[in-house]
């Protein structure tokens, strides 16, 4: 599946990521948790990577919330699976994360 990936680095960048939780649990380095951002578009990113210390990499301003570690950034479809990203998803994803960290902060 084609996803936006935003690493400990600030990077973003496509990947193709096999829609498996086992490669999604690779891609976060654990197990998963899913943040909706809005009806069709999702943040993967590791359940417990604050209580790891993984690096705050952005921040969810309307949830009150900062995510750690690699996130994914995929679409989900109206029964709940996960699919493709698509390129004007980028102009959403600026809508709710904040990248945050060692960078000065700036929107995505």
């Amino acid at each position: 599946m084609n996803v936006l990936m935003i690493d400990t680095e600030h990077r973003m960048y496509w990947d193709d990521v096999p829609n498996t939780l086992e490669a999604l649990q690779t891609a976060v380095g654990g197990n998963i948790e899913v943040v909706p951002m809005d009806t069709h578009l999702c943040v993967i990113c590791n359940e417990e990577g604050k209580l790891l210390g993984l690096t705050p990499v952005a921040a969810m301003p309307a949830r009150r919330d900062v995510l750690c570690g690699s996130l994914v950034i995929c679409r989900t479809t109206p029964d709940g699976e996960f699919t493709d990203a698509e390129e004007d998803d980028l102009y959403t994803v600026g809508e709710y994360l904040v990248l945050v960290g060692n960078t000065k902060e700036r929107h995505v």
